[in-house]
Formats: structure tokens, sequence, C-alpha cells
């Protein structure tokens, strides 16, 4: 108190009751945001736990009672510092415990609440302190400034977005206000922005128009009533440091309980301010190295180079395209016999045959042929992957986004079931609508994608095996023919594959799982690899 007298002498007794109002404040506000009852609680578990149990190799019960220590210790209530300790001798024990994964993790909770913090000397090994030397270089970004205040800064921040900044002092002299003095990649000199209580601290941020890409130094100032500088962390020559950077590589910065800041808008840059996607004179130009879209001035990162600027969207994509059928048939016995009594095939499986030259066998109107064949000889199907239909087809795509295609197949297919005895289920015309999925950059960057797929329509699927049949007589009396399996005209599709696009021009190619539905065979799967061309407008 006589500190301040001797400032408000020459002040006037208006003065002197301001200072002291303001000092009163001060000391009642630091005094709420803490709560000695449970700091003196939490104190005592873990002297508990690092003198009894960490002595008696008893890890265990050590961390469980700094564990307990810990949840009682939420930041309204325990100094960031007392929390810091806690995370290091958890880690501590953990790692003492063999539990070194856990371990290590609780350093780096330590070390971001207090990076000036140190392993205890009561516990401390050789290994431990290699451990924990280890774990602050990858979490302590460089050599931080000391100083009075407990500050973590924050490792990175978006262009374009406020800065968070927040401090807790624990000196004795009363500190009523906390000041951050800045100095941005484009600035020259040094700007001060004042932070305001903050839970038990101080926080504020530093403004989104001086988040530019590149690294933003500061150094920290406390000031009494009187406006004297009693405590600092940095200096102009050793400052804190945050990278601004386009993307985050970790977490949003965040002021304690608070949501991360908001990037500014295009409206609040200001002219020719960088990141602000308005200035075109911003970011990487054509085929610069690139990671990612934001770095380029067109906004169009593919293969790891920036890519022009599309002057002209391609929607529109027509084109051709052809596939082969691999067709997982089923086995069946008998399966040229007829039924004697209404002239329908015998086997179960639903084959249909025919002759060499595709004219029905046996025939329907020579039943002698149908008699001549005996059962059980041959006259039968395997089962397994056979070619079945080769499709040829033209292609229109709707690009209604530059990743998402819609569109539509139609076409010629190819050895169909050439008889007459069975129904042919659509005939030799294939009709699809598809949706396709882009995972790259889109029809308008050139380059290869891969894409996924999915399909529905009508068409004809069908697979025909060479059958022998054996006939009444000499045992060597056997005819040659073909056994169809005969699906459709309802399928269902999906797939993928890759697409390159160079301009106007994509190739892709890929493979089309179907199930075909209906028909004789009932239901007919396949496997078919598919390969075409289409031109954008």
């Amino acid at each position: 108190m006589n500190c301040i007298v001797s400032h408000a002498g020459p002040k006037g007794p208006a003065s002197f009751r301001l200072t002291a109002l303001l000092f009163v404040v001060s000391f009642a506000t630091t005094a709420l945001a803490e709560d000695p009852q449970v700091e003196r609680g939490a104190r005592e578990l873990q002297k508990k736990a690092i003198e009894e149990d960490s002595l008696a190799t008893d890890y265990t019960s050590a961390g469980v009672k700094l564990q307990k220590a810990l949840a009682s210790c939420t930041p309204d209530k325990c100094s960031t510092r007392l929390r810091a300790e806690l995370h290091r001798d958890i880690g501590a024990m953990q790692i003492l415990g063999n539990h070194r994964d856990k371990g290590v993790a609780s350093f780096a909770d330590a070390l971001r609440l207090d990076p000036a913090l140190s392993i205890d000397p009561r516990y401390k090994t050789d290994d431990l302190e290699a451990q924990w030397e280890k774990v602050r270089k990858v979490v302590v970004p460089g050599d931080l400034p000391r100083g009075d205040f407990t500050h973590s800064p924050p490792r990175e921040q978006l262009v374009r977005t406020p800065v968070p900044i927040y401090v807790e002092y624990g000196g004795d002299a009363a500190v009523v206000k906390v000041v951050v003095k800045y100095k941005g990649p484009a600035m020259v000199e040094f700007k001060p922005v004042d932070l305001t209580k903050h839970g038990k601290g101080w926080g504020g941020t530093v403004p989104c128009v001086e988040a530019v890409e590149g690294d933003l130094h500061y150094f920290l100032q406390g000031f009494n009533a009187a406006g004297d500088l009693i405590a600092t962390s940095g200096t102009r020559a050793l400052t804190f440091k945050v990278a601004i950077r386009r993307t985050l590589q970790g977490d949003a910065p965040r002021l304690p309980g608070a949501a991360p800041p908001a990037t500014c808008s295009e409206a609040d840059c200001p002219p020719a301010f960088p990141g602000c996607r308005d200035n075109k004179d911003e970011g990487k130009r054509e085929g610069e190295d690139c990671n990612d879209n934001a770095q380029c001035r067109s906004g169009n990162c593919a293969s790891g180079k920036c890519q022009e600027i599309p002057k002209d969207p391609k929607r529109f994509w027509f084109g051709f395209q052809g596939s082969i059928d691999l067709n997982l048939i089923p086995s069946g016995n008998d399966v040229c016999k007829l039924n004697a009594t209404d002239g329908s095939p015998l086997n179960s499986s639903g084959y249909y045959c025919t002759n060499m030259d595709g004219s029905d066998y046996p025939s329907r109107s020579n039943t002698a042929e149908n008699t001549a064949i005996q059962l059980d000889k041959n006259d039968r199907v395997k089962g397994g992957a056979a070619v079945g239909n080769i499709r040829l087809m033209v292609s229109f795509d709707y690009a209604i986004t530059p990743n998402i295609l819609l569109g539509i197949r139609g076409g010629y297919v190819h050895n169909t079931y050439p008889g007459s005895a069975a129904s042919k289920p659509f005939g030799p015309i294939h009709l699809e609508a598809r949706g396709t999925y882009l995972l790259g950059q889109g029809v308008d960057v050139d380059g290869l994608v891969p894409y996924v797929f999915f399909a529905a329509g009508a068409s004809q699927f069908d697979t025909s095996v060479p059958v022998s049949v054996v006939l009444a007589g000499a045992s060597s009396n056997t005819r040659d023919a073909q056994a169809w399996a005969i699906a459709g005209p309802g399928f269902v599709a999906g797939g993928g594959g890759l697409r390159m696009t160079a301009g106007r021009i994509a190739f892709f190619g890929g493979a089309k799982v179907t199930g075909a539905f209906g028909g004789p065979i009932g239901f007919l799967p396949s496997l078919a690899p598919e390969a075409g061309m289409q031109v954008g407008f």
C-alpha cells in the first residue's frame, strides 16, 4: 500500500481512491478465480503420490491419486501451473509403470499448459528427463521466452483469422493491465493490443488483418495501477512466435472455454490483403509446386502443380464405351433334355440349348431329337466363370458439380441367345442410368483421378458353354450343342476405375460388378472390365 500512496500523493485524494479501488478489484478478481481449498487438497494428493507411493515403486497407486487431484483441478479452481504439474507427474508414473505411450501424451499435455516446466527432482531419472526433453522439442515451438507470465503460444493459425492469446500471472505484485505487443510479417514495428480478464487469466486476440502468411511475433507486458511495467515475458529481441498458414495441421487455437475465432469475411479484407481471394496477384502461378488448392491463384492444385483457371467449365460429356461380361453361371445336369409333356427344359437351372448354327436343340417340332438324348450320360454344365456378352454403347454425362456426374448409356449387346424357344428378356439392347463420383479435382482439371459409380437399367445377359449330348445307340453317338444361361432384363451395377482428363478429352477404364434379375436363369452375377472416352463441352 505504501507503494500506491507514494504514486498517489502528488495527484490528490481522488487519484488515491481510484488507485486503491483498482488494487482491491484486482486482488478480489484474482482471489475469486482460484479455490484455495481445492488447490490445497490437490497438493496433498500430489505430495502423497510422489513422496509415498512413488518411493515405494507403487506407480499405479500414485497415478490414481494424481488422476483424482487432476479431476478436481478444473481451470476455474486451480492454477495453470498446478494442472501442468499434475499432468507431468501422471506422465512420469505412467512411464515408470511401463506405459510409455500414455506417459508421453501426459508429458505433452503438461508442456502445452506450461512450456517452462521442468521434471520433478523427487522422482527424476535419466530416462524420464531424456523423454521429457524429447517431448519438449516436439510440443514447445522453438526457444520460448521466459518471464513472469505462464503462457503457451498457439503453434499455428489460419490466414485472415484472429490469433487468440491467453496468459496467466502468478506474481506477488498486482497486475491490472496486460498488453501483447505484436508484429506480423507485413509490419515494420510492434503494435499493442490489450488483453482483458478471462477466467483465471487474461485473454484477447491479434486482429485478423495482421494474420498474414508467415510468422507472427509478440511479447507480453504487465502493468500495475500506476502504469508501471512490473511483469514481462519476452522482449523485442526474443519473442513468442505463431506460424500463420493457409491450412492447419492441428486443431484451431482458442481461448479457454471459447470457440475458435472465425476467419474474417472477404468484405473485411483491406485492398491487396494477402490471403483474400479477390486479390488476383496472391498465390502461386500455373506450374508451380503446390499441396492444396488454396496455395494457387487459380484455386486448382492437381498432381502437385498449380493448374490454370478453367475459362470454360465443361459440363456436358459425350462419348462411347465398351465392356465384356464375365458371368458366374450355375451348374446343371441334362441341360438340353426337354420335359416330354410340355417341351420345357428338364433341368432346374434354366438352361436352354441350341445347335452350333444357333437353331433350337432339340427341335420342338421333332420330338425324336429329344427322345434320343440319353439322361445322366453327359449333357452337363460344371458352372463357374464364363465369357458372356460384349456391349458397345454411347454415353452421356452431365456434371452437376465438378465431381458428380449423372448420365445414361445406350447401345448394342453382342453374343445374345440366338434361339427362339426361350423368351428373350429384352433383346440385344442396353439401357442404363448411371451416377459417377470423381474422387479427385473434378472434370475441369487435367489429370488422373479415381472414380466410383452406381448404375441401374435394362438389358439382356447371356452366356453360352459347349456341351456334348449322348444319343441313343452306340456310346460314340454324340452331338455337340451350346447351353445358354439367359437373364434380365433388370440389373443393378456398381464399380470404379480411373479417369484421365486432358483438356476436353477424357479417357476412363475400370471394372463393373453387375447383378441381372429375371429371365430363365433367374439371377446372373457378372464382372465386366470397361473402357471408353468422352469429349466435354
